[in-house]
């Protein structure tokens, strides 16, 4: 089908950022404590476990959390805004989302419900959070609050009380399960832009003119040169007044021009047109639809996308029929939505649909959770796994930290790495990147952190730790003290004569995934055993020349690898 031959259709015009979430949002208002819109005092914990006054408040649209100095509206945050030049960008941004004025000093904490990965709380495992604890009252430990976001830093603080709590964990849980279910609507574009929108229009006016248009293009990573950015903004603002026939787009007095949210969107289209030629989506489009056409219809979905190149031979046409009607009632700017005709969609939302997890690689059917066949061996089982868990970035030189363990396992993953290592400095087994300079975590911290996700999550899958043991045998036996000390009923131990159970008979335990001595032998330790799988580097030989039994024997006994306490776990 031709654009000449289509109906003509009403398309959803967003004329403010992400309007469909919004008055999700907006309806569940009501349902949020008061206090929390105008401030509540908390003591926020600082990354070297240091606390500080300071007020937590929800914008009125729910989009925001923040934390700062002074409540709102306070002589405080007057007198602020003027010792503290640098936040006045902030405060614009936060006064129109608020509709009241919030200045701080310094160190505003700008949370949005788009980067809240989780939420935990009265968890203390992590270094800060237990320098934390040594200066607070026994039971406020439980009052503290983690958010988590999405790069695995978070934000830390203690509400004044048990039911201040209980109302910042049931907002932050009530806004993020609304945000997640209806984000699905909107198109991927205006989810990042609505992301980056908020801070760039700073006078809140509803229209990015040429300087925020560049900053802009730099928060969403898009790299032009500034002479190109700005020709291309300048000939878009010329277009628009064309089409409107006006002088002044703001009508001020200023003179002052800028684009709407909608025609951005529409901007950073033709950005990415230029400078790709073609998108991925529309060569697929074209190859299989046809170069003439901008809209496919459900049939020919199914048979030429669906059935010939994707090979997806189970899906029907009334499958197609609800997808379609799922893109067509999403918010896309500049796209047609054919809610009047479902059985079409054109190419921006072929693309949504490409992108989205709609489309993804995994065979939805195999995701299902099928209860009968957890009564079979864990060994017959794929396990989500990760690897080098702690680390926070590169392999060479970034922060190892317990919370990349604690969003390991609240994404899923059941199988965690612990790189154990002595310290000496310390005298415990400690976890990091052996022979680089990655920070290091206590082993004692991390197997806490777990202990508490089981505790809280009684009914999970079994989690297995893959321990990559470079320790000698004093600290083994300290780990193997710490796992059992730790873990308690929650380790399992296995039969050495027997065969691993099924994951239905390890709920809510944790396995020890590592090196065993066989048939109760010493087994020789070689240059292999101490070999860090990425880097090649060995650890120092010293374990290979100790003398068991005395010079007068003449001869050196084997050293065992591992110790009999580690090694029956």
């Amino acid at each position: 089908m031709t654009t000449n031959q289509r109906t003509k259709s009403q398309r959803l015009v967003t004329t403010t950022p992400l309007t469909s979430v919004g008055e999700e949002l907006k309806s569940i208002k009501h349902k949020i404590s008061k206090d929390l819109f105008d401030g509540i005092s908390v003591r926020k914990i600082s990354s070297k476990g240091e606390l500080a006054n300071r007020v937590l408040t929800i914008s009125d649209d729910l989009f925001l959390l923040f934390i700062s100095h002074h409540k709102v509206g306070s002589k405080e945050s007057i007198k602020d805004r003027f010792n503290y030049q640098g936040f006045k960008a902030y405060s614009k941004a936060v006064t129109t989302l608020t509709g009241r004025g919030v200045q701080a000093k310094h160190n505003l904490k700008v949370i949005d419900v788009s980067d809240i990965l989780f939420v935990a709380h009265g968890h203390v495992c992590s270094q800060k959070l237990e320098f934390a604890e040594k200066k607070t009252k026994k039971d406020e430990a439980r009052r503290i609050i983690s958010i988590y976001h999405n790069n695995a830093i978070t934000t830390d603080f203690i509400t004044e009380s048990d039911e201040e709590k209980v109302e910042v964990l049931n907002a932050i849980e009530l806004i993020r399960k609304v945000y997640q279910k209806y984000k699905s609507y909107v198109g991927r574009e205006e989810l990042l832009l609505r992301y980056a929108w908020y801070d760039t229009d700073m006078n809140k006016s509803g229209l990015v003119d040429q300087e925020e248009f560049l900053m802009l293009l730099q928060r969403i990573n898009v790299y032009l040169k500034k002479e190109k950015a700005v020709r291309i903004f300048k000939d878009s603002i010329k277009s628009a007044k064309n089409e409107t026939k006006t002088t002044n787009r703001l009508g001020s007095k200023s003179g002052r021009q800028g684009i709407t949210f909608d025609e951005c969107i529409a901007l950073l289209r033709e950005i990415s047109l230029r400078e790709n030629e073609s998108s991925m989506s529309d060569t697929i489009f074209d190859e299989l639809f046809g170069k003439d056409n901008d809209t496919v219809s459900a049939e020919d979905f199914l048979a030429k996308f669906i059935r010939e190149k994707q090979t997806e031979n189970s899906v029907t046409l009334d499958d197609v029929s609800c997808i379609f009607s799922e893109l067509n009632s999403m918010e896309i700017s500049g796209s047609v939505s054919h809610s009047g005709e479902e059985g079409f969609i054109d190419r921006m939302r072929f693309q949504e649909y490409l992108m989205s997890a709609r489309n993804e690689a995994y065979d939805p059917a195999k995701t299902r959770f099928d209860a009968e066949k957890m009564d079979r061996p864990i060994t017959d089982f794929w396990v989500d796994s990760s690897h080098n868990t702690y680390l926070q970035g590169d392999q060479l030189k970034s922060y190892s930290t317990v919370q990349m363990y604690v969003v390991a396992l609240h994404r899923g993953c059941k199988c965690l790495e612990l790189d154990c290592w002595d310290d000496n400095g310390t005298g415990t087994p400690v976890i990091f990147h052996g022979h680089t300079l990655t920070s290091k975590i206590s082993f004692s911290s991390v197997i806490t952190c777990v202990k508490k996700y089981v505790d809280e999550h009684p009914d999970t899958m079994p989690i297995i730790l893959s321990l990559e043991n470079h320790c000698s045998l004093p600290f083994q036996e300290q780990m193997a003290d710490t796992l059992e000390r730790t873990l308690g009923s929650n380790l399992y131990i296995p039969d050495p004569n027997g065969e691993l159970p099924s994951p239905s008979r390890l709920v809510g335990l944790v396995l020890i995934k590592g090196k065993q001595i066989e048939d109760g032998d010493a087994t020789e330790t070689t240059a292999s055993s101490f070999e860090d799988d990425e880097t090649g580097a060995l650890e120092e030989q010293i374990h290979l020349s100790l003398r068991v039994g005395g010079a007068a024997k003449g001869r050196e006994q084997p050293l065992p690898d591992i110790v009999p306490e580690l090694s029956r776990l």
